[in-house]
């Protein structure tokens, strides 16, 4: 069997139900994929939907676990797939039919070990400002050192043509597709993790001298966090785990304190201003400031409490 699509759910039922219907779509002969879907403890009507798309696929397993996480749910999925290739969807991801045929076709290449595809969204203004980080974070992986190019919009895209190997540390999960090999050599996601596993496990690799490809070609629709409470939320618990994830991987701690944190406030207001210079107009630039900016912002504060977490742990 070529592709295990691994599909980590919870709650999600009206996102779910979407992101099975366009797997449905695949121009992929359904011999070579099976559809994991890894139900996290929802408690909602999760089960039913997966249940009634069961047999429309010829493979098909629904798994219903405790809540321990998106780590776990990954984890379940890779123990339980056959595939080759392993091709990891949120449960709010449509993808196009094209997307085993043009990963496979990349895949070819026996040094193309991970690679993802390009996101894009129709979703509220929370959407757009998450999907312009998200591009801004690959754009900061593609080139050396992190360094922007020249400053365009992104529309039609900044991005790539064609399929290009990431230069720096890229988290890989979302949308990715991880042949079976990479598991068995540098082991699975952490579930001490509640968010940042991916970009942990993207340093794992990065260590180990793999980086995961771009393949532009395919653009996977995504429902990002729609309501800003919950963004922000997320963006804090990312900035917390990171903090974690760079001790863990030995990166010097910095000090907490409110001097530092104000400095950094202060030079946020440029850094957004650089961020949202990508929007695709000027009426996207001014409302997409305040958005961005509160996130990284929820960002910052929720890595300087990672560090004081780190040292409230450090023997004295």
């Amino acid at each position: 069997m070529k592709f295990s699509i691994v599909i980590p759910t919870f709650n999600k039922q009206q996102f779910l139900e979407r992101a099975l219907a366009s797997i449905e779509n695949l121009e992929f002969s359904q011999s070579q994929y099976e559809v994991i879907v890894v139900d996290d403890g929802s408690t909602d009507n999760t089960r039913a939907i997966a249940e009634e798309h069961a047999r429309r696929f010829q493979h098909f397993k629904y798994i219903h676990k405790k809540n321990g996480g998106v780590a776990s749910a990954r984890n379940v999925g890779i123990l339980s797939a056959r595939g080759e290739l392993l091709a990891f969807l949120a449960d709010d991801y449509v993808i196009p039919s094209d997307y085993c045929s043009e990963m496979g076709k990349l895949f070819e290449d026996p040094k193309v070990q991970v690679a993802k595809p390009a996101l894009s969204t129709r979703g509220n203004l929370v959407e757009k400002a998450e999907l312009l980080l998200y591009n801004i974070n690959m754009l900061h992986a593609l080139h050396d050192q992190g360094a922007l190019p020249k400053r365009e919009r992104l529309e039609p895209t900044l991005l790539p043509k064609e399929a290009v190997e990431f230069k720096n540390a890229t988290e890989a999960s979302g949308a990715a597709t991880i042949r079976r090999s990479v598991f068995e050599r540098f082991g699975v996601f952490d579930e001490a993790l509640q968010t940042g596993e991916d970009t942990e496990f993207g340093l794992r690799l990065s260590k180990g001298g793999i980086r995961p490809y771009l393949l532009p070609t395919i653009r996977v629709e995504v429902a990002f966090r729609n309501k800003l409470s919950k963004s922000l939320i997320r963006s804090f618990t990312y900035g917390k785990n990171i903090s974690l994830v760079n001790a863990a991987e030995g990166a010097g701690a910095e000090k907490a304190d409110v001097f530092r944190t104000l400095k950094r406030v202060i030079a946020r207001f440029s850094y957004v201003s650089l961020i949202c210079s990508y929007a695709p107009s000027r009426g996207d630039y001014l409302k997409l400031y305040p958005v961005i900016y509160l996130k990284t912002y929820a960002h910052s504060i929720g890595k300087m409490c990672g560090r004081l977490l780190l040292k409230s742990r450090a023997p004295t």
